[in-house]
């Protein structure tokens, strides 16, 4: 792990580089004299800063929408699929009017649906009641909130089931 001064100078001198973010060979061995580094560590420092300051949108990493939608469309999308336990998959209509009632696009409905299908929700609501699979997803949520600070802090007080889900 670098230090933080270390980390400090080494993006100081990437800020200063961006045209041409790939030092030297003298400059990384005057990087590497100031930071107490080895060749090794340097060089993958610079290969994930150049991933994460200088290509930012092109980063692969978590998904800054996941478990971000308003917490109306998460209650609607809950009770939707507990309401279709049976058949976990929409119509055409039903997905229609799903993205009427949550502003969701369809590859987005989708990709909820195929999420939770994967989790395995509706068997562990049968398994471990509602109350217990709802502390669990909020569990997941929390810790994907931690990860980005940037997310919205959330209403619980919004209906008993699905409010719980945020607690």
């Amino acid at each position: 792990m670098v230090n933080k001064k270390s980390s400090d100078l080494l993006k100081h001198w990437l800020s200063e580089h961006k045209e041409n973010p790939y030092p030297s060979h003298e400059e990384k061995q005057m990087l590497m004299d100031k930071t107490h580094m080895t060749r090794q560590q340097l060089d993958h420092w610079f290969i994930n800063a150049r991933q994460r300051y200088c290509n930012p949108k092109k980063r692969r990493g978590p998904n800054p929408t996941y478990s971000r939608y308003p917490i109306h469309v998460t209650q609607t999308l809950v009770r939707w699929i507990m309401d279709n336990r049976v058949k976990p998959y929409p119509t055409r209509d039903q997905l229609e009017d799903l993205m009427r009632q949550t502003s969701l696009e369809k590859k987005q409905l989708q990709n909820w649906l195929t999420n939770a299908r994967k989790r395995k929700l509706l068997q562990r609501i049968d398994n471990n009641g509602i109350e217990a699979v709802l502390k669990s997803e909020a569990s997941r949520n929390d810790a994907k909130r931690k990860k980005n600070k940037n997310l919205p802090v959330i209403d619980t007080s919004l209906g008993p089931q699905v409010g719980a889900l945020f607690h």
